[in-house]
């Protein structure tokens, strides 16, 4: 469920894909598929800067406080078998840091790298040309 709060960016998405979709709509009309890829990557890239993170990491502080839930922490630091020299790895990043570069931004690459491989720009305009040419049957 997305509160009022949510940064604004995906509610505005889900508004335009039910106004693109309604009930009514029938048949697909591949250019309208291709707007929603457009904005859908223009979406995911503006969540990819720090600005959204910022407000979503307020968001995410608010709701563990709201719900009692214990704040994010780091993972525990991890060590070196003592087999190939011992040792343990350095986490030199903070809390907010950490999750923004290894949890939150991954995960908006992920998504856009997806989009961008499952739909191509010139096959949506391939496929809206094949529909666009008029069958015409033989009596």
């Amino acid at each position: 469920m997305w509160g009022p709060r949510w940064p604004s960016g995906l509610t505005a998405t889900k508004k335009q894909i039910w106004e693109m979709y309604s009930p009514s709509d029938i048949g697909i009309d591949y250019r309208s598929v291709k707007e929603l890829v457009n904005t859908t990557k223009e979406c995911l890239r503006e969540f990819r800067s720090e600005d959204f993170f910022e407000k979503l990491w307020i968001y995410v502080n608010d709701i563990y406080e709201a719900k009692s839930f214990t704040s994010p922490k780091l993972p525990r630091s991890r060590k070196v078998s003592s087999k190939i020299g011992g040792g343990s790895f350095s986490m030199s990043q903070g809390v907010k840091s950490f999750h923004r570069t290894e949890i939150a931004f991954p995960v908006v690459d992920a998504a856009l790298n997806t989009i961008v491989e499952r739909v191509k720009e010139n096959e949506l305009d391939i496929f809206q040309s094949l529909k666009d040419v008029p069958i015409h049957k033989r009596l």
